[in-house]
């Protein structure tokens, strides 16, 4: 199987890139390195799959992907989603995913009372302010989400069917990862059922997403797909299984069958395909 990395050129030099190349490379595929102008770059010609760990908000990369064709984790459709928290929280609860109360765009600004976390709605922004209450003027470009007192707050990260899980420190301001502590290969089962139900409510296959405990009721508070994962003992193992079970789906191109080529320099070195005119998408 062939499979394209999407993401920044310094990903080449990070542990988790370096363990899939290798595991990949032990279980028969090939995995190649692409940064966003490689990619517009190239047909994808013989290319069996795109993980999107970098550039899946981009309009050009999104209808780039679209128009070639390739598969795609996590799926185009559930990164557009994604790509706003606001619309993310209506997903979950449209889908029966516990979440705290949040204001929508069409709401008042007296949707719920009480403190509330404001949020960059767009963007990778994990900065937290906490606010007594909702402004009397919102501001669309931020997401106001209800505050629940909590004593456990989790981060769990998901890749196919197994999970991870680290407990993290919480504050006004943000929400950590403990540096002292990596996440575990997940134990619980209420959490995994947790995160099972955000996976299906999004259609992400690797993602992970921050709960927590609220009079005994786990709430989703954050989904972020396709995060880090060199902390994440058998990750590589993990996306590989995800990858190999898509493509044995028969999932197929929106555009139908890419006929397979040669791509000049496919392997482990960052350089894009050759644009040969008899590499095109074939429409059935």
């Amino acid at each position: 199987m062939r499979v394209v990395y999407l993401g920044k050129p310094r990903y080449q030099l990070r542990p988790d890139f370096q363990s899939l190349v290798d595991v990949g490379a032990k279980r028969g595929h090939e995995l190649t390195l692409l940064d966003r102008t490689e990619l517009l770059g190239s047909t994808l010609c013989g290319v069996d799959l795109v993980l999107a760990k970098s550039h899946y908000k981009d309009g050009a990369v999104r209808a780039h992907l679209r128009r070639v064709g390739p598969p795609v984790i996590n799926a185009l459709e559930a990164t557009a989603v994604c790509a706003s928290r606001r619309q993310v929280a209506l997903r979950l609860v449209e889908s029966g995913v516990p979440t705290p109360g949040f204001l929508a765009l069409d709401q008042s600004g007296d949707a719920f009372s009480g403190p509330c976390v404001a949020k960059p709605d767009l963007g990778g922004d994990h900065q937290l302010s906490l606010l007594a209450r909702i402004p009397s003027n919102p501001d669309p470009a931020f997401f106001y989400q209800q505050w629940r007192p909590t004593s456990k707050v989790w981060k769990v990260y998901t890749i196919g069917a197994r999970h991870w899980q680290v407990e993290l420190s919480y504050s006004s301001r943000t929400a950590l990862a403990d540096p002292e502590r990596s996440p575990s290969e997940l134990a619980s089962s209420r959490l995994a059922k947790a995160a099972n139900a955000v996976a299906e409510s999004l259609g992400l296959e690797v993602f992970n997403t921050d709960f927590i405990d609220h009079e005994g009721q786990l709430l989703a508070i954050d989904v972020n797909p396709f995060p880090g994962l060199s902390t994440l003992h058998g990750a590589a193992e993990a996306l590989w299984s995800v990858a190999e079970k898509r493509i044995g789906s028969g999932d197929p191109s929106p555009l139908g069958f890419i006929r397979p080529c040669s791509p000049r320099g496919f392997g482990r070195r960052r350089r894009p395909w050759s644009t040969a005119p008899e590499c095109f998408p074939m429409d059935l």
